[in-house]
């Protein structure tokens, strides 16, 4: 079962990687293949939890970014 679940997990993550040059949702497949593989193994359960600390942190930023640009233009 390990098995069939790293295979499914990793080809998800390579489509994700894949998407990221193409049009697609590159980020959230690459979640969603981290989420496959934490059922079963802890290193991706905790690189699941950096990558979407990371990805909560820079979307902060951009948000505040765009809020300080607002607020300029008026």
């Amino acid at each position: 079962m390990k098995l069939i679940i790293l295979l499914v997990g990793v080809f998800i993550i390579i489509l994700g990687i894949v998407m990221l040059f193409t049009p697609g949702q590159g980020i959230a497949t690459i979640i969603i293949g981290l989420s496959i593989l934490a059922t079963e193994f802890t290193w991706a359960k905790k690189l699941k939890i950096i990558i979407k600390k990371n990805l909560k942190n820079k979307t902060k930023i951009i948000k505040s970014y765009f809020r300080e640009r607002n607020d300029k233009e008026t």
